[in-house]
């Protein structure tokens, strides 16, 4: 009786521990399952995340490369710009160098003008002097 107690003992000793032991491999089988269904996530969000990341760089090198060439544009056109009033004020330069020359040019054939009237009047007073210095010559004389 004794052996056959024992063994039934030992029977629901070593079911139990079965059954915690299927229920344990069960429990390890889902964890399993709930990891591998994380890994999945995990790895598909970190390659959705690097596809961001990697149309994140090449938006941004677009728009560095639209700004950079918006830049050497406006820089262009700035240079172009400085260039044309350089040249035009190089024109209004001249054209103002050519008047004031024109200017003086026409003021010295005016004062020469006026130096040879003046001179022509000078001599016509002297020679007016010189008649009236010889009449009077001349009346003293009679």
């Amino acid at each position: 009786v004794s052996t056959q107690s024992t063994w039934g003992r030992e029977k629901e000793h070593l079911t139990a521990s079965l059954d915690d032991a299927v229920l344990t491999a069960n429990r390890v089988s889902e964890l399993q399952e709930q990891l591998e269904t994380t890994s999945r996530l995990c790895a598909a969000r970190e390659l959705e995340a690097e596809r961001r990341l990697e149309d994140t760089v090449v938006r941004l090198e677009l728009q560095f490369n639209q700004q950079a060439e918006l830049h050497q544009l406006e820089c262009l056109r700035l240079r172009d710009a400085h260039q044309q009033t350089i040249a035009q004020l190089e024109e209004h330069s001249k054209a103002q160098l050519q008047r004031l020359e024109a200017s003086h040019q026409q003021r010295q054939v005016e004062l020469e003008s006026d130096v040879i009237r003046i001179e022509e009047v000078f001599r016509q007073r002297l020679r007016d002097s010189k008649k009236k210095k010889k009449k009077k010559k001349k009346s003293t004389l009679r």
